[in-house]
């Protein structure tokens, strides 16, 4: 049922109290959405990744990789993936009310991400952000109009539903 006010008075007060609590909304919006990135991010390790957008397919590991990757015990052809540590490097940081970053403090995630003279580029965040991106705008938009309708904002993990 649509919220219906007294006077104008009251519609100006009832809109200067969303202005003032939007920010924690759109802080809500953008942690959802970074969680959803994350764990795209967090997933893509060990996995060949088709062409997504404007991000190319991952060419197969070279064969003196996958030789040196079984010599150290690992699977063969598995990319980015040994010990599961540069999946777990990945984090999100709320940087703003309306910003976060998605990344990695692992020293070999930027050459992972766009290669080398040596090592085809294989990005994980290039990926995750471009594959989540309409899941990103839903969570904004869903969040920021429950906010305005007075409905409850996401969770962590968004659903689709409030």
């Amino acid at each position: 049922m649509a919220q219906q006010f007294d006077s104008l008075s009251a519609f100006a007060s009832h809109l200067s109290q969303l202005a003032e609590t939007l920010p924690a909304a759109e802080t809500r919006a953008v942690t959802a959405a970074a969680g959803v990135i994350l764990a795209e991010a967090q997933a893509i390790p060990g996995h060949y990744q088709a062409a997504t957008g404007p991000v190319a397919k991952w060419h197969a590991l070279a064969e003196t990789t996958r030789r040196d990757r079984v010599r150290k015990g690992f699977t063969p052809d598995d990319p980015l993936l040994r010990t599961g540590e540069l999946a777990r490097s990945y984090k999100s940081k709320i940087t703003s009310p309306r910003s976060a970053e998605v990344g990695s403090d692992d020293p070999r995630a930027p050459r992972f991400e766009f290669g080398t003279s040596r090592m085809p580029p294989r990005p994980v965040l290039l990926t995750a952000a471009v594959r989540k991106e309409p899941e990103t705008h839903r969570i904004a938009g869903q969040t920021i109009l429950n906010h305005l309708t007075g409905r409850a904002g996401v969770s962590g993990s968004y659903t689709g539903e409030e």
